[in-house]
């Protein structure tokens, strides 16, 4: 698996007794998202102190970073699709101040396609769907941005964070927070389709939530 840890990238086993056998693969990172084929970590760059980030990738034993795609803005969340052709992210367009927008860039470099507003961007399993969020929704939409649909939805007072799919594609795990509320934040999870959206019951020990990933088993 890769984690972040500290303003470094670290990989290391997902089943282990200690983390000093872990590499530190770029000492500065944030979000890491390992490829399909477990070969090359994509990653936000920040650049310098201030806003100006990239989006890069890197191998798993480190060595060189390759620059995808560099702004004046910052950049949040990348992922990848099913193939490993292409890497999807987030980032404050430029002109349209606090409205987030998604992109696709290939993986091997070229030029970024636009997704529309939304953030955290995931592609199904399948490759067929996009899932995203809009503040206090989770949505769908196409490899290209089209066909844009609402599958959850809160009180506009709280807010969606993260998500991530179930193995076979079936279903969308998320976090969510009850702005206003003592709650810390739930994990839910809604079938693709839009039916079913529950809360799923934590262990105590679990104060508060972050980012939720889907295991593989």
């Amino acid at each position: 698996m890769a984690y972040m840890s500290g303003d470094a990238i670290a990989v290391g086993p997902v089943r282990r007794r200690s983390f000093r056998r872990d590499r530190i693969v770029t000492p500065r990172g944030l979000w890491p998202a390992l490829s399909p084929n477990g070969r090359r970590i994509a990653f936000i760059l920040p650049e310098g102190d201030g806003p100006e980030s990239s989006l890069a990738t890197i191998g798993v034993g480190g060595g060189l970073i390759r620059r995808l795609v560099t702004t004046s803005n910052s950049q949040e969340w990348p992922s990848w699709s099913p193939d490993g052709r292409h890497i999807l992210y987030s980032t404050n367009a430029p002109g349209t101040p606090g409205q987030i927008h998604m992109w696709r860039v290939p993986a091997a470099g070229g030029r970024p396609r636009p997704l529309g507003v939304g953030r955290s961007p995931d592609s199904s399993p399948d490759g067929r769907k996009i899932a995203f969020i809009t503040g206090d929704a989770v949505w769908t939409m196409n490899p290209d941005g089209s066909g844009r649909r609402r599958v959850a939805r809160h009180p506009p007072i709280g807010m969606v964070w993260r998500l991530a799919w179930s193995p076979d594609g079936t279903r969308i795990a998320y976090v969510y927070y009850p702005v206003g509320s003592s709650d810390p934040g739930q994990v839910r999870i809604v079938r693709r389709n839009g039916r079913g959206d529950h809360r799923v019951r934590l262990p105590s020990r679990v104060p508060n939530l972050s980012y939720v990933h889907w295991g593989s088993g």
